[in-house]
């Protein structure tokens, strides 16, 4: 099993989860609500394992630092970070306030970016860091600049 299928099985249950956000918003039934609150668990727990397993691989290419080797150096790696993020953030909005009408304008977001991420052809290899990258203020600046735009989108989305 490797990252992408995993990602693939992220990019359906968020999808899936979105139909039945939209279902309960409609219905307002307790039931579908769970439903659709496990579905983007089992999503999350899908692509934590996916970025766990693209961390390690990046950490046996690379012979760098474990944390040098934190997978948000490229374009489709960033984009995956943010989608977690976002999924995340809403996950805790959730459990915190009770209120799972957010998901239907949430996960949308999060399913058509990780779909977005497989059809555009974005490139999915794990390459080196050029040497002038190759600094841990890089990792700071993409881990804080990705979870800002995840909060800002969750905004957006509960908005």
């Amino acid at each position: 099993m490797d990252d992408s299928f995993l990602f693939g099985i992220s990019t359906m249950a968020y999808i899936l989860a979105m139909i039945i956000y939209i279902i309960y918003l409609a219905i307002k039934k307790k039931e579908v609500g769970i439903a659709a609150t496990t579905v983007t668990i089992v999503g999350c727990i899908s692509h934590t394992l996916a970025i766990a397993l693209r961390w390690k691989e990046s950490y046996d290419l690379s012979g760098m630092g474990i944390i040098r080797s934190v997978p948000l150096t490229n374009l489709y790696e960033s984009l995956v970070f943010f989608v977690w993020c976002l999924i995340l953030g809403y996950l805790i909005i959730e459990f915190k306030y009770k209120n799972r009408s957010f998901g239907a304008f949430v996960t949308p977001v999060a399913g058509l970016a990780l779909a977005f991420i497989d059809i555009s052809g974005i490139s999915k290899e794990i390459h080196p860091l050029v040497p002038a990258l190759q600094s841990n203020w890089l990792l700071a600046h993409v881990m804080m600049s990705f979870i800002a735009y995840a909060a800002f989108s969750l905004s957006f989305s509960t908005g």
